[in-house]
């Protein structure tokens, strides 16, 4: 059965987070993840699915720039 974690560590968790990737410290969000996800003492996986919870919670989803979720709808009408 997976580890529950209180609420109060997913947010600290998630502020050091967003604070390693305020500063610029890491190339890319994955690497801030993993050594932040080392230093709190969780899986990377784990703290990146608690990042994105918190931005679809947030109305921010990563990565959702468009309206649908099914794309380019005249494409799909044989539209040109």
């Amino acid at each position: 059965m997976p580890k529950q974690f209180p609420v109060a560590f997913r947010k600290r968790a998630l502020r050091r987070l967003a604070e390693a990737r305020q500063q610029e410290q890491y190339e890319t969000e994955w690497a801030a993840i993993c050594a932040v996800a080392s230093r709190v003492g969780v899986n990377s996986e784990t703290l990146r699915k608690w990042l994105r919870r918190s931005e679809v919670d947030a109305g921010t989803p990563a990565g959702c720039d468009h309206g649908g979720a099914g794309g380019d709808s005249s494409a799909e009408e044989g539209e040109p």
